[in-house]
């Protein structure tokens, strides 16, 4: 004789059917998200210069935007199971935190380079006085001060992230820069940082540090360009 089997209806009844349907759904929607970040990193991975810089600002563009139709659509899960998972010191993420998170481990190691690289190449074109967008070296400067401040408690060294990733490399390409521009001065080393800091920072420097740069880190990168000249 068969068996009868309780609807699925039935099961997400019991005291903790809502609980298990609530969680397996939230593992499964990480699992989806950093599936699919993990093909946006490999597929930027291949692109380099400001290709790469406008395809990046571009993806997160379009993550940010699915970010919030994920969390209308599951906003009973946030609402209940989440928040009381949360509230009760649970290993758990608010949908909110997810991408964020995702795309600084998935998406960023993939592409961290090559960004240094393009950010740099495009600064250079703009110190030689070339007609480039550099907006989108603002652009990638901001995405990692966001990821920054959203990760900066539940990604070790979080707080670090716009430093570590983006400033250190930023002052690695103006030296590399202003170093080949102090060869005449090689004999008198204070007289180039003299004219630097007279000169080149005052007419251009500056002015791209703060086209670039949040405000706070403007003399956190001139104290350390200085430093590494």
């Amino acid at each position: 004789m068969a068996t009868s089997k309780a609807p699925v209806e039935d099961f997400v009844k019991e005291p903790c059917g809502y609980k298990i349907k609530s969680e397996a759904q939230y593992h499964m929607l990480l699992q989806l998200i950093k599936n699919h970040l993990a093909g946006v990193g490999a597929s930027l991975s291949k692109l380099s210069g400001t290709e790469l810089l406008a395809a990046y600002v571009e993806s997160w563009e379009k993550t940010k935007r699915a970010a919030k139709v994920i969390k209308n659509v599951f906003a009973y899960i946030s609402r209940h199971w989440l928040a009381r998972e949360i509230s009760q010191g649970s290993d758990v993420l608010p949908i909110s935190l997810v991408f964020p998170k995702l795309w600084l481990t998935e998406v960023v190691p993939k592409v961290q380079a090559s960004l240094s690289t393009a950010v740099n190449s495009l600064l250079k074109q703009k110190r030689e006085g070339k007609d480039v967008d550099i907006g989108l070296a603002r652009s990638v400067a901001e995405l990692y001060y966001f990821l920054q401040e959203q990760c900066k408690k539940i990604v070790e060294d979080g707080e670090e992230t716009f430093k570590r990733r983006f400033l250190k490399s930023f002052v690695k390409g103006s030296t590399d820069f202003y170093e080949a521009q102090a060869a005449p001065y090689y004999d008198d080393e204070e007289g180039f940082l003299s004219k630097f800091e007279s000169e080149i920072w005052q007419k251009q420097e500056q002015q791209i540090a703060e086209d670039i740069l949040f405000e706070k880190y403007v003399d956190m990168y001139k104290e350390m360009l200085i430093r590494s000249l």
